[in-house]
């Protein structure tokens, strides 16, 4: 079975409108501009999710990276596993387990903001 770019499915004009809901990271906050921006699905396609703008937000590189192809829950599951393995005796270690204890914090808040906004739909 061949691989299927499903970024190729987001139209233009989609794009376009899901960038004009905001110019902040929908999970950090951080200001976005052109060379951060990434267009993130909040339930992934392969999650059973889909392009609709509902499901659209508009995310940092960096984010984007962290929540990779899970949904928020399953981000977070991952990171804290990866906390598991985290060595106390090494530096590196102990500087990726800030990284990632850091992502789950923002993944648990932006978990609370999604449920609000469903609230309001």
């Amino acid at each position: 079975m061949m691989a299927v770019d499903i970024r190729k499915h987001i139209t233009k004009e989609l794009k376009e409108a899901v960038k004009a809901k905001s110019s902040t990271c929908f999970y950090c906050g951080k200001k976005l501009n052109d060379s951060n921006r990434t267009i993130d699905h909040i339930v992934p396609i392969t999650k059973g999710g889909t392009n609709d703008i509902n499901n659209l937000v508009c995310c940092c590189h960096d984010c984007n990276q962290a929540k990779g192809g899970e949904t928020i829950f399953g981000a977070i599951k991952v990171l804290e596993n990866k906390v598991k393995f985290c060595h106390p005796e090494f530096e590196e270690d102990q500087i990726r387990k800030e990284k990632y204890l850091n992502y789950i914090q923002i993944f648990k808040n932006a978990n609370k903001k999604i449920k609000a906004l469903k609230e309001l739909i």
